[in-house]
């Protein structure tokens, strides 16, 4: 498959494996919108080294549990980059509960992972419909 010009939205991409992947579209030929959630300056310096390879990228702020932040982020996207071809849901959010202490594990810990883990995907899933013409049609 030929990546090359492509572009990437990747969330979650300022580390780890989002960040891996994000040098790895690079290689391919990607330009990669790199997401982060207060982790700026590791996202900048996943953006200088996909530019390092001769790709555009650029970095955007996302909140995947709010859907304007969602929605902004594919509208940035595609103002910095020109289109969207490639999503990535890679960020996600943990806060390990050890198994025999279960009872630490609060609603509101509940409900962050899955607004996070779960929800946040399907958020941006629904603003960043793809289309083939490099226009995203946004959601409303």
């Amino acid at each position: 498959m030929d990546l090359h010009d492509r572009v990437a939205l990747i969330t979650g991409a300022s580390g780890g494996l989002g960040a891996v992947t994000a040098r790895i579209l690079a290689d391919e030929g990607v330009h990669v919108a790199v997401t982060h959630l207060g982790h700026r300056d590791e996202a900048l310096e996943v953006c200088r080294q996909i530019e390092a390879k001769g790709r555009k990228s650029f970095v955007v702020h996302l909140d995947q549990t709010d859907p304007a932040s969602c929605s902004a982020a594919v509208e940035a996207t595609v103002n910095a980059l020109g289109r969207l071809d490639i999503l990535i849901n890679n960020a996600a959010w943990n806060d390990p509960v050890p198994l025999p202490d279960l009872d630490l594990l609060t609603p509101e810990i509940w409900d962050r992972a899955v607004n996070t883990n779960l929800r946040g995907p399907f958020l941006m899933t629904r603003a960043a419909p793809l289309t083939s013409s490099g226009k995203s049609k946004g959601a409303s």
